[in-house]
């Protein structure tokens, strides 16, 4: 029964190590930065993959040693929605979060996060797992965009607000003109109908 229970246990050992390396490589091999993060007992970084060298220039251990670092780098306003230690965070949901955050080169990024929390039997959050993108490309050529899209209107603006003034300067031309026109006008006729009466030129 102790060598059964031993050889049982063994394997058991052995399909767990075998998912947790293939759970590794599955995250090693993907495009964003993997990581899982305990929040009860304490706040924890339990794992994150080596992309994050890539994506904010930082080393995994750099994290398992310091799990508010991420908060710290990112823009003030975007803080507290990151914070698992604040009332405000975002992960209490399954969802989608963007933030800024500086590179350890000092370059500001955009961050596209995919996570999906854990709770406990009580509802508490106990652990938050996710995958996160550089997304800064694809923000700042929605920025162009936005940008150009915003002079096209400016420009639109301009044309029709130049139409406007054209079109109130014609036709006050053309009323200015028109009055003393008719008037001669008038005057040419009545001499044309008269032409018989006035006298030849010497």
């Amino acid at each position: 029964l102790l060598a059964r229970d031993i050889t049982q246990r063994h394997e058991a050992e052995q399909r767990l190590e075998e998912r947790e390396r293939r759970f590794r490589a599955l995250a090693e091999d993907a495009a964003g930065v993997v990581y899982r993060i305990q929040v009860q007992p304490e706040l924890e970084v339990e794992y994150v993959s080596p992309q994050l060298l890539e994506v904010l220039g930082y080393q995994p251990a750099e994290f398992y040693v310091d799990p508010a670092l991420i908060v710290r780098r990112a823009r003030p306003e975007h803080r507290e929605a990151l914070d698992l230690t604040s009332d405000g965070h975002v992960y209490g949901e399954q969802g989608t979060h963007s933030y800024s955050v500086r590179h350890a080169d000092g370059r500001w990024l955009w961050i596209e996060d995919h996570h999906t929390p854990e709770h406990d039997e009580h509802g508490r959050l106990v652990a938050i797992q996710g995958i996160a993108f550089d997304v800064s490309a694809k923000w700042e050529t929605e920025k162009a965009l936005g940008e150009a899209m915003r002079k096209q209107e400016v420009a639109a603006e301009t044309m029709h607000r130049t139409a406007r003034v054209e079109r109130t300067f014609l036709q006050s031309i053309s009323h200015e003109i028109r009055t003393p026109m008719t008037s001669a006008l008038g005057f040419a006729r009545m001499l044309h109908a008269k032409r018989d009466m006035i006298p030849a030129e010497q």
